[in-house]
């Protein structure tokens, strides 16, 4: 007989926490809608919805904590949910994959853990989501479900390291800065401006701000843009603050986070490829992001379907940190080019959207013709840096693709990871005997694609004849 077991009560606060962030924005509109029609003044309407709000979703977090249910059986993990509709899950111990810790704020008060329980061919998301254990609980978890999956189906056990990656403040603070900044913000200060307009009365004087001068635009456009930069700094620090890589034998031990702490474990054996991204600034210094495209179909995977295992390092560092963190793959510095005839559509695929572009706002906007050929120059540099970075190479049994929009990027994939490859032609590429190919690996429960466009047709042919399955026979 099985102890079926209770997460933690502080999940409570958790879930009350997670439905107050997701409900927010209907509460905001409910609210703003609403609170007229209460006979009280504004102050008691919004006090009384605020606390009935708050009481409906304590109550539900509270049921959903006594309904939810776990127990570890001798081959399978058990867990029964629901607020309203009984449900209990079965997951076999052979299925799982890995499990994720994760911490916040109140994690870290209660001196507990979050662990996510990844599955093979899961949904998506974490198969099952045990919000709130104590440590011990996480250990006990960790060693009863960890042998059932750690290692699985590797062939040759990789054999330890002793080197571990951690990022310095100052390494952080520059990953931080080159990043981007976060422009939902600015989408988000218009919403919350259309919804509460009616209530705190903000009044915008379309008239005087037009009448304006120039440099106040100019003075207006910088400060936001420095504001929203400053903001993508602040959230990207947090996030990937205290970050460290070490390898252990077979996987890859990610930590991170400052508001919330996360430890991700990725076994070597389920990394499908490898991205070296350059961004033009961190291109200038010399410095590189190392992405992983992982089988996991868990929430962590769908960033952007990878991983950032290494945010900043050298670009001359690369070779040492492929050696040490990811053997079964070799970096390689220098690819072979795209033919010249390959240019003219490059730089063509380049323009066409800025002429298109132009000549929509010079319909509207006269000014535009002085503007328009400072943007075809830009965009035909644009077009020749992508043609001079694209290329490509066959090494160590392993398939190199470099290509470029703003990014530059550099795919390692190996042969026996590529789930398909296709080579194809448009009838522009015809008479210039170019082709495109297109490579597919798995990424989640789905596939990421990989396309080298504009190659020579000799290079399609070697291509297609490395990955054959005739050629792999013999």
């Amino acid at each position: 007989m099985y102890n079926q077991n209770r997460l933690h009560p502080a999940v409570i606060l958790l879930n009350i926490g997670k439905y107050v962030r997701n409900l927010f924005p209907l509460y905001m509109i409910i609210l703003f809608n609403s609170y007229a029609i209460l006979p009280f003044n504004r102050i008691i309407n919004t006090s009384l919805l605020m606390l009935t709000f708050l009481g409906c979703i304590s109550i539900g977090s509270i049921i959903s904590w006594k309904r939810f249910l776990y127990e570890i059986q001798t081959d399978q993990l058990s867990v029964e949910y629901g607020l309203f509709m009984r449900k209990r899950r079965f997951i076999p111990k052979e299925r799982i994959q890995s499990i994720q810790e994760a911490e916040d704020i109140i994690h870290r008060i209660f001196g507990l853990v979050k662990l996510q329980i990844e599955t093979a061919g899961g949904s998506g998301e974490p198969e099952v989501v045990l919000g709130a254990v104590t440590r011990e609980q996480a250990e006990k978890i960790r060693k009863e479900l960890s042998h059932h999956f750690l290692y699985k189906d590797t062939e040759e056990e990789v054999q330890a390291s002793p080197f571990s990656f951690r990022l310095s403040p100052k390494e952080l603070l520059f990953f931080s800065a080159t990043s981007g900044g976060v422009g939902i913000a600015l989408s988000a200060v218009v919403g919350l401006y259309l919804q509460i307009d009616d209530y705190v009365h903000i009044s915008l004087n379309v008239a005087s701000f037009v009448a304006q001068t120039t440099s106040f635009y100019i003075m207006a456009i910088c400060l936001l843009a420095v504001s929203v930069w400053i903001i993508g700094i602040l959230i990207l620090y947090q996030k990937y603050y205290d970050f460290q890589v070490i390898r252990k034998d077979a996987d890859l031990i990610i930590t991170r986070g400052l508001i919330e702490k996360r430890k991700l474990i990725i076994p070597l054996q389920r990394i499908q490829a490898v991205k070296v991204e350059e961004n033009i600034v961190r291109q200038w210094f010399g410095f590189v992001t190392i992405r992983l495209l992982s089988a996991s179909g868990g929430a962590e995977a769908n960033e952007e379907l990878s991983f950032i295992c290494f945010p900043i390092v050298k670009k001359k560092a690369l070779p040492i940190i492929f050696k040490h963190y990811l053997p079964d793959y070799t970096f390689c510095s220098s690819v072979q080019s795209l033919p010249k005839r390959s240019l003219l559509r490059y730089l063509i695929r380049a323009m066409v959207p800025v002429l298109f572009l132009s000549l929509i706002c010079f319909y509207f906007v006269p000014m535009t013709k002085y503007i328009v050929p400072f943007l075809l120059a830009a965009s035909i540099a644009v077009g020749y840096r992508q043609f001079k970075d694209t290329g490509w190479m066959l090494f160590n049994q392993q398939l190199f693709i470099v290509t470029r929009r703003f990014i530059r990027t550099t795919i390692l994939v190996k042969r026996s990871r590529i789930q398909s490859l296709q080579t194809y032609k448009s009838m522009f590429q015809d008479n210039p005997m170019l082709c495109t190919i297109k490579v597919y690996t798995k990424s989640g429960l789905g596939s990421s694609t990989f396309n080298l466009k504009d190659v020579d047709d000799s290079v399609g042919k070697a291509i297609r004849e490395w990955y054959s399955y005739e050629k792999q026979r013999n």
